[in-house]
């Protein structure tokens, strides 16, 4: 019977806590960095796009609201 188990397959004795707790660390270690790189970028991404706005916001035209505005668009491809 043994030999008909997939050497693949868990057992007990691999799964001890001690290599359970190596693992976890490994994990937690490995999101950390994935974590602290995602926030360089966005606060990278967050200073240029600071930059690049302008001193005054630019002035915008008002919409149009209510049934005049279904009249004013564009008709849209009905598929």
């Amino acid at each position: 019977m043994e030999s008909d188990r997939d050497e693949t397959t868990p057992t007990r004795k691999r799964f001890r806590i001690g290599k359970l707790g190596d693992a976890e660390r490994e994990l937690t270690e490995w999101i950390s960095q994935v974590i602290s790189k995602n926030v360089a970028v966005t606060g990278k991404l967050l200073n240029e796009s600071e930059e690049m706005e302008p001193s005054e916001p630019e002035e915008m035209e008002p919409i149009a609201v209510g049934p005049s505005a279904m009249t004013c668009r564009k008709p849209q491809p009905s598929f």
